[in-house]
């Protein structure tokens, strides 16, 4: 357990009896052992001040009573507390920064006591039979617990306030695990018969599941998480194989390993290496990197924060926006990789923009899928700017940069709307050149209307388009065609300069286009291969130069068993189907 800054860790031994508890130094890296809560039993701590000098958790004994609170000063004597007698329930816990102490009993409820007088009851959540202690806030103001209600295992929030129930899937058993520093946000596992699936939950998010790719009967154990709550560390078993994990909210799932080598550090024993907890803001974790050996390792991407605009290309790899370079660096490591070249800026542009307004569209781009997808969520600026909705009072905001001189059609799918749908299209904020409103619009293509757009467009112009409702909120993706020379049978290659315009890739070309509109109305010259060798890189070409040849096997072979850009198959490790894909490509 690493204390908020960083420079403590508290452990517990392993293959002796009893267990230690052992503190670690970071700026020493030298391993201690504190006080015992007594002879023969098993310590185990659950927090470490910033200090390093006190800590807290539980112990067990051999004798009744078998589980007690306990408080590490160093040096000294466990302190005293009404913990360490009677107390034979559930495993209990405790956070300590000098205030408060919670502990589970299965009888009378959780305690907590800030170790003076006599223990505050907060009994337990109403109509339940038991209750555990999960994990409490660095602060001291919040918990999580596990309780029974009603049959099944329920996962709860408690503060000042009392116990919240958290939200759970249909049938599924739910345990509380992990809470961040200012105890908004929440992590566990939901289990139903042999299929567990690790969540997520804050009040913003609702509860979310983590997807990880475990099969029925793996056993799932979330178990740290980054003070404000925006990294999780954990690890899963099938049958004795145990995986280490890191998940995020924008990010998902990732291997310890895969996590690692994005953030800028390969891993020296692949094999054994374990991320065991973060700090506050999750730019420094304690980590295991071979048997015996832990270290703090900086995994905040120091390139996120550097100097220039995410939405501009510069030489250096990352961007000041630590938000928006974390964004899209887990999308293409290359942009803190190597460089912030102009694919990374365009993909700031489709990934950061809030879309709320015609002063700041989210681009459209072929990198980023989802850029294409929308939900009207925002408050129209202004409202029932359309000519021809009325009522429209939700709208968001798209910017598309044309690729050919000719007609633009632009059609919406909405796989769910309270209302009609109203599209327009503008030249500039509050110039508009295209209007219709669809009602019922339906992604069965069958189906009712849908709202769609037909205007004449010049290459390389940029379009703003609004998709407004009526009635309430909707979302969906749409769809643009644009008459072009891509994909034409005898083009030309994308990568090689030839006279005429566009080339025989249609999504390469364009993805050239959108961006260099010449090459799709003039000629496909050096700038345009060059631009399509850095754009349009097949899986395996590493170093983007439009050949899959001897530099990216030798890239492919340096990161073996890891995970990061190599791991073209995305499996979380670079292996042999990797390099299976990569021949496959070879040339």
């Amino acid at each position: 357990m690493l204390s908020s800054d960083a420079n403590y860790a508290a452990m517990t031994t392993t293959g002796e009896s009893p267990s230690r508890f052992i503190r670690w130094s970071a700026s020493t890296n030298t391993l201690s052992q504190l006080v015992s809560s007594g002879a023969n039993h098993f310590d185990y701590p659950k927090s470490v001040t910033n200090s390093g000098a006190v800590a807290g958790g539980w112990f067990g004994s051999p004798v009744a009573p078998f589980r007690g609170g306990a408080i590490w000063p160093n040096p000294g004597t466990v302190l005293a507390n009404p913990f360490t007698t009677g107390f034979v329930g559930e495993p209990a816990c405790a956070a300590v920064l000098g205030s408060t102490y919670f502990i589970t009993e299965s009888a009378a409820g959780m305690y907590s006591w800030n170790g003076f007088g006599a223990p505050v009851s907060h009994d337990r959540p109403a109509g339940t039979a038991n209750i555990a202690v999960g994990d409490v806030d660095r602060l001291g103001n919040a918990c999580v617990v596990t309780a029974a209600l009603a049959g099944r295992s329920r996962a709860y929030r408690w503060d000042a306030s009392g116990f919240q129930l958290l939200p759970t899937l249909e049938g599924f058993d739910a345990s509380a695990q992990a809470i961040s520093e200012d105890g908004t946000r929440v992590v566990g596992v939901l289990t139903n018969g042999s299929n567990s699936q690790g969540f997520f939950w804050s009040a913003s998010t609702g509860l979310l599941s983590m997807q990880l790719p475990v099969p029925a009967g793996a056993t799932i154990l979330p178990m740290r998480m980054s003070g404000d709550g925006t990294l999780v560390c954990g690890r899963f078993f099938i049958g004795v194989v145990e995986t280490r994990f890191v998940w995020s909210l924008h990010d998902g799932y990732r291997t310890a390993n895969a996590f690692a080598v994005s953030r800028g550090y390969t891993p020296s024993n692949p094999l054994d290496f374990q991320i065991l907890d973060f700090n506050v803001d999750g730019k420094t974790a304690l980590v295991r990197d071979g048997i015996g050996t832990l270290l703090l390792k900086n995994l905040g991407r120091t390139q996120c924060g550097s100097t220039g605009s995410c939405f501009a290309s510069k030489t250096t790899p990352g961007c000041a926006d630590v938000t928006c370079c974390e964004r899209v660096c887990a999308l293409d490591p290359f942009c803190c990789q190597n460089t912030w070249d102009a694919q990374c800026a365009i993909e700031a542009e489709a990934s950061c923009r809030t879309g709320a307004s015609c002063g700041d569209p989210q681009r459209i781009t072929s990198f980023v899928a989802a850029s294409y997808d929308y939900a009207t969520g925002f408050d129209a600026v202004p409202s029932d700017e359309s000519t021809c909705g009325t009522g429209d009072t939700k709208a968001v905001w798209r910017v598309y940069r044309a690729t050919c001189n000719g007609a633009v059609t632009i059609d919406t799918c909405t796989e769910f709307a309270d209302g009609p749908i109203v599209l327009s299209v503008y030249s500039s904020c509050g110039t508009e050149i295209a209007c219709n409103e669809g009602a019922f619009v339906d992604c069965n293509p069958t189906g009712p209307t849908r709202a769609n757009v037909a205007f004449e467009a010049t290459a390389g112009s940029d379009y703003l388009i609004r998709i407004a409702s009526i009635g309430g909120g909707a979302s969906g993706a749409m769809s643009i065609f644009c008459e072009s020379t891509c994909g034409a049978p005898g083009a030309g290659s994308c990568t090689e300069t030839h006279a005429g315009a566009g080339c025989s890739d249609a999504t390469c070309c364009g993805t050239v286009c959108v961006n260099d509109p010449y090459c799709c109305d003039n000629s496909w010259d050096a700038q345009c291969a060059g631009e399509a060798k850095t754009w349009c890189a097949a899986a395996g070409d590493f170093d983007r130069d439009g050949d899959i040849d001897a530099s990216d096997l030798a890239e492919l072979l340096a990161g073996w068993g890891l995970g990061g850009a190599t791991d073209i198959d995305g499996d979380g490790l670079t292996g042999a189907s990797d390099l299976a894909v990569l021949l496959g490509s070879w040339g």
